[in-house]
Formats: structure tokens, C-alpha cells, sequence
């Protein structure tokens, strides 16, 4: 699919085969604008423009649910510093009970579920990254920031989080324990 609108939902779907575009790339839908629920991701997706990819989609939106999807695709980003993701590159909205079996390679942005966020309010609770995730240009893996690391734009979870001043952006792993990515806990 190219984009989901926001009254769209894909619910228990699983996707095979692969996938080669420019931007907004993702083994199930380039954007999401609506929710995206139990689907399976074992389309290898490569990218080779800007914006974002992702096993399951490419970006979703602020207003966007992602929950109980899974990748065990390979995903990688050919060119450029663009978001890179196990689950979705640019990934805004609520994104939970999602796991990443894929490996994961990109530029700058890099991560096992979510390349990139750039709003606030967004959530990542109870996912997990099983798979490898590597940058190109700096030979850096996730396995040094199983997390989130703003100085290298990689992480097992996030590759990168931009915050809004009095707004957490909120991380929580499998254990429950939740990680406040915010100026004060980096």
C-alpha cells in the first residue's frame, strides 16, 4: 500500500516478497496516517531516496497507532542520512507490542524499531529489537546503544528523538522499566 488515510486500518496481515522505492518506503504501507494492527513484515525493503523506511511502514503520522506488528525483514537505506527503522523510519504516534527480527542498515537515524521521531507526544512502549542494526557511514552498531544515542543517530529502539521542551518522549522496554529520553537523563 502506498499510504493508509486516517480513518484506515490493516489488521492480522502478513506480506511476503520485497520492495525497492524512494521515499515513504515500508514492507506494508509507505505512510500511515491510520492504524496498523498484528502485522507481519517479511518483505525485504530497500530505499534509495529520502524520508523514511521501515519492515512495516515507511512513516507514520502523529495521529498513527502501530501495535503488535512484527519484521523479520531485511531493511536498508541505500543513500543519504535518512530514517531507518525495524518497524517504521519516521515514526510518530503510539508504537507498541512490536518486535524486530530484521536487520536494520542505514546512513544516520538507525534503529531497530524506530529510525527517527520528530513529535513530542509520541510513544514507544513494550517493543523489542532482536535484530542487527548498523550505520554505514560510521560503521557504528546498536549494540553499544540498545536504546537511543543522540550523538551517533542510532539505537536498538530509536535512532534519533528530537523533544519538545516539557514533553517526554518515552521509551519502555519489554521489563516495563520506562527510559525518559529528555536533556535532564541523556
Amino acid at each position: 500500500f502506498a499510504a493508509l488515510n486516517d480513518n484506515g486500518t490493516l489488521i492480522n496481515l502478513s506480506v511476503y516478497g520485497s520492495v525497492n522505492a524512494g521515499q515513504y518506503t515500508g514492507g506494508i504501507v509507505g505512510r500511515s496516517f491510520g492504524k496498523l494492527i498484528n502485522l507481519n513484515n517479511y518483505v525485504s525493503v530497500t530505499q534509495s531516496g529520502a524520508n523514511g523506511s521501515g519492515g512495516v511502514a515507511g512513516g507514520t503520522t502523529s495521529k498513527s497507532l502501530t501495535d503488535g506488528c512484527v519484521n523479520y525483514g531485511k531493511v536498508e537505506n541505500i543513500t543519504g542520512n535518512n530514517k531507518t527503522g525495524g518497524i517504521t523510519g519516521l515514526g510518530e504516534g503510539v508504537l507498541r507490542n512490536c518486535i524486530n527480527f530484521g536487520e536494520v542498515i542505514g546512513n544516520q537515524f538507525v534503529a531497530g524499531i524506530v529510525g527517527e521521531s520528530l513529535v513530542a507526544q509520541s510513544l514507544v512502549e513494550n517493543c523489542v529489537n532482536y535484530g542487527d542494526v548498523y550505520t554505514l557511514g560510521n560503521n557504528q552498531t546498536a549494540s553499544d546503544y540498545p536504546f537511543y544515542s543522540e550523538s551517533q543517530k542510532i539505537g536498538g529502539i530509536s535512532g534519533y528523538v528530537k523533544n519538545l521542551e516539557g514533553v517526554d518522549f518515552v521509551v519502555a522496554n519489554t521489563d516495563a522499566q520506562a527510559l525518559a529520553l529528555n536533556p535532564a537523563t541523556r
